[in-house]
C-alpha cells in the first residue's frame, strides 16, 4: 500500500493526529505530497499486468504506468479493505519505478512566432486530455526530442511520427483538460506543432502553452469543420483561421496584448530574459554617465566636485540617511 498525501498541509495534519503511525504500522509506504504515480514521480507506478485499487480520480489506460496495467477507482474505505487482505505480495510495484523527472524547458525554437503562418491540419475531437497528449508513463523523460516523439500517443501512437512540421491542431471543446502538467505543451512544441485551434481550452493548459510559446486560438464552432491534411493559414493579430483548400474563413478570439508579447518573444522565459537585459543595459548607461559627471575636475581649484545638478545619476544613486552630500 502506497499513501501519497494530497498536500503538505494534509501531511502535517496526518502527523499531528497520529495517522501516519497507524498507516506505517499497517505496512504502508508514505510518499511525498503531490499528484501521485500519474506523474511517474512517486512509488506506485504500475508495470504491465499489475493491478491497482486507488483513490485517485482518473483511470484511463496508461494513467499510472503501463497501458497493460489495470487501475480500479475506489473509496478510501474500499482501498483500505483491499490492502488489508493482501498478505505476501503487493499489487503495487514498490522498487525504484518512480524517478524524479527534473526540470523541463521548452525547445529552442528556431523561429519566433510570426503574425501569419501556415500548416497542415490535424483534426481531433472533444476533451483531448493531457494524458492523451503526453501519457504519464513518459514523464520521467527529459530529452525534448524524445518527449515530442511520444506526443498524442494516447490518441494514436503514429501521430508524432507522421506529424508535419509546423502542423496546426484543430480540436473541439476542452482541449488540454486533466492534469496540470506542463509536459503536454512541451510535447506539442517538440512534436513540431505550430499552433492549436480549439473551441475551448482547459484553463491551466492554456496558460502553460502560452508561457512556453505555443500559439493558441479559441474558435467557437470550429470542431468538425476542418479535416486532417487540409492546408490552413492563421493570422494571429486578426484572430483569423483560413482554410486554404476550401477558402473558408473562421473568426477566432484574438489574444490579449500581454499574452501576445509572450508568444512573440518565444515564451515567458525569453521575454523576461530580454527585459532583464534591457534594464541592466539602461542601469549601466546611467552609472557610466553619472561616473563621468561625478568625477569632473574643478580646474580652478584643482579639487573634485559632484555634479549634483545633473539628472543622469539620480535614478541610480541615493544618499544614505545622515550622510548629506555637500555642494561646493
Amino acid at each position: 500500500m502506497v499513501v501519497i498525501p494530497a498536500s503538505a498541509e494534509v501531511l502535517k495534519e496526518c502527523i499531528a493526529k497520529g495517522f501516519l503511525d497507524t498507516l506505517i504500522d499497517a505496512g504502508a509506504t508514505i510518499s511525498a505530497p503531490g499528484c501521485g504515480p500519474c506523474l511517474s514521480a512517486h512509488q506506485g507506478v504500475l508495470a504491465a499486468g499489475e493491478v491497482c485499487v486507488t483513490t485517485s480520480n482518473r483511470n484511463f489506460p496508461g494513467r499510472m504506468g503501463s497501458r497493460d496495467s489495470a487501475v480500479y477507482l475506489a473509496s478510501p474505505a474500499t482501498s483500505h479493505v483491499c490492502a488489508d487482505r493482501i498478505s505476501d505480495r503487493s499489487v503495487l510495484r514498490k522498487s525504484g519505478a518512480g524517478r524524479e523527472t527534473g526540470n523541463r524547458s521548452n525547445r529552442e525554437r528556431s523561429e519566433i512566432m510570426k503574425e501569419k503562418f501556415a500548416g497542415q491540419a490535424l483534426a481531433l475531437g472533444n476533451n483531448i486530455d493531457t494524458d492523451q497528449i503526453y501519457p504519464g508513463r513518459y514523464l520521467a523523460l527529459t530529452n525534448p526530442e524524445e518527449i515530442g516523439s511520444h506526443c498524442l500517443e494516447g490518441v494514436d501512437e503514429g501521430i508524432a511520427r507522421n506529424f508535419p512540421k509546423g502542423g496546426i491542431i484543430v480540436a473541439g471543446t476542452n482541449f488540454g483538460c486533466g492534469s496540470s502538467r506542463e509536459h503536454a505543451a512541451i510535447a506539442l512544441l517538440n512534436m513540431g506543432a505550430g499552433a492549436v485551434v480549439a473551441e475551448s481550452f482547459a484553463r491551466i493548459f492554456y496558460r502553460n502553452a502560452i508561457n512556453l510559446g505555443l500559439p493558441l486560438l479559441v474558435c467557437k464552432g470550429i470542431g468538425g469543420k476542418v479535416e486532417s491534411g487540409q492546408n490552413l493559414e492563421i493570422n494571429m493579430t486578426a484572430g483569423v483561421l483560413k482554410n486554404l483548400d476550401t477558402g473558408e474563413q473562421h473568426q477566432c478570439e484574438t489574444i490579449g496584448e500581454y499574452a501576445m508579447s509572450i508568444l512573440e518573444a518565444g515564451g515567458i522565459k525569453p521575454l523576461f530574459i530580454k527585459r532583464i537585459k534591457r534594464r541592466a543595459m539602461t542601469a549601466e548607461r546611467y552609472i557610466r554617465q553619472y561616473a563621468q559627471e561625478f568625477m569632473k575636475l574643478d580646474r580652478s581649484s584643482g579639487t573634485m566636485r559632484t555634479a549634483v545638478s545633473s539628472p543622469a545619476w539620480r535614478p541610480c544613486i541615493r544618499p544614505r540617511a545622515g550622510n548629506a552630500m555637500q555642494r561646493r
